[in-house]
């Protein structure tokens, strides 16, 4: 688990979807879920909820276009807390296409609506629970 890095994108809440499940990324069709990036986060001081989802709804073109990307979802906690859910092919596209998003402008108004001093990223193994069909 990262704490403080520059982007460290598990909570009940409103979900929001910003890519449909099992969408495909730059590669053609989805790959099998192998990695997850979960990442833990409040917003920062003065962001609306609206202006956030708003911001975060602008960099689904970007992720969406790396390689590996398989989904994208964004949860809200009764606690205030958000939650980034982004379904990679495997770790080293995750690893990837975080350095390409940060380094990417278009992603600039997302950063910049967290409060990078609460943010926890994790990448995690999918363990599927019934064969995929």
């Amino acid at each position: 688990m990262l704490r403080h890095s520059p982007f460290r994108p598990l909570c009940a809440g409103a979900m929001l979807a910003l890519a449909p499940a099992g969408a495909a990324g730059a590669g053609g069709s989805a790959p099998a879920l192998t990695v997850a990036e979960v990442v833990t986060f409040r917003l920062a001081d003065g962001v609306t909820e609206a202006a956030f989802r708003a911001a975060a709804a602008a960099t689904v073109p970007l992720a969406a276009g790396q390689p590996g990307f398989v989904a994208r979802t964004l949860s809200r906690g009764d606690d205030g807390r958000w939650t980034d859910h982004v379904l990679w092919a495997d770790r080293a596209a995750a690893e990837a296409a975080a350095a390409t998003v940060m380094a990417d402008p278009a992603a600039a108004p997302f950063m910049a609506a967290i409060d990078m001093d609460s943010v926890v990223m994790r990448h995690e193994t999918v363990l599927p629970l019934a064969p995929r069909p």
